[in-house]
């Protein structure tokens, strides 16, 4: 098989031939040969190097929806555990750090005065400052014992074998702090616990009883470190706890119940007229 390249026009021609209107193209012929050196087929590839027309709207995908444990999340967050594994826990949870967040989180970072620290963000690849939690700030000194600075959670094994301790926490370890504490519970497999559900559960709580306000979704944009307001407000659109979904469902069987009531009363009132 052989392959052969070279510029033309745009092959389509659907628009007339002006400056704003042409487009330059790489063709790419693929030769297939049989193995007496006879050609079998011959396959042209056009591809578009106009940016703009690369980069077309996608067409519209369903995203999924994240159904969300209030009460389990609570309950992982209330039980005792020494700080560095409290912090592997309240970092997503109480702050929306991502995974790879957790693991650069470096001590030199936190201004415990003014209630401040940065991050590392792991998409942008900027320190961003942001909040510090209270509960977070209270574990954060317990862990680091008096250090000015290093990472704050330091890695165990590393320390162990006497290498450097700088190296940051591998994702798998922090997993690892998760699954301790949430496999005991037995849960459902369809029920995923894991930091990516610690830091939607610190959005959709963050948002949830302030009506989607405009003022809320824009400061816990700036805490997640998202694009804009708008991305915050779309991914919180996903999340949903199941709690509120029971509350719903058992307001509604009272709205029927009083709806059935008031059919039967009805009823009965018909048939007394009747007779």
């Amino acid at each position: 098989m052989t392959s052969d390249s070279s510029l033309s026009l745009d092959p389509m021609k659907k628009h007339p031939l002006h400056h704003s209107s042409i487009r330059w193209w790489v063709c790419t012929v693929l030769k297939v040969f049989d193995g007496e050196g006879n050609l079998k087929c011959k396959l042209t590839i056009h591809r578009s190097m106009n940016t703009s027309f690369n980069q077309r709207q996608k067409p519209l995908t369903r995203q999924p929806s994240y159904m969300l444990y209030r009460n389990l999340m609570l309950k992982l967050l209330a039980k005792p555990k020494p700080a560095f594994e409290q912090l592997c826990f309240e970092l997503p949870c109480l702050m929306g750090f991502r995974a790879h967040e957790v693991c650069t989180w470096r001590a030199e970072w936190i201004n415990f005065n003014e209630g401040e620290c940065y991050v590392l963000d792991s998409k942008k690849h900027e320190l961003i400052l942001v909040a510090l939690s209270y509960h977070v700030a209270i574990h954060t000194e317990q862990e680091l014992h008096g250090r000015k600075e290093g990472l704050v959670l330091q890695n165990r094994s590393n320390a162990w074998k006497n290498k450097c301790i700088d190296k940051p926490l591998s994702i798998q370890a922090l997993w690892h702090v998760w699954d301790k504490h949430v496999k005991p519970l037995d849960l459902p497999k369809s029920i995923e616990i894991s930091p990516i559900v610690g830091r939607r559960y610190y959005i959709a709580e963050s948002i949830r009883g302030h009506d989607r306000s405009e003022q809320v979704v824009s400061i816990v944009s700036k805490q997640v470190r998202h694009a804009n307001s708008q991305q915050t407000r779309d991914y919180n659109d996903r999340l949903y706890f199941i709690e509120d979904v029971k509350k719903q469902q058992r307001e509604f069987d009272e709205h029927y119940a009083m709806l059935q009531n008031e059919f039967v009363r009805m009823n009965e009132k018909m048939e007394k007229v009747k007779t």
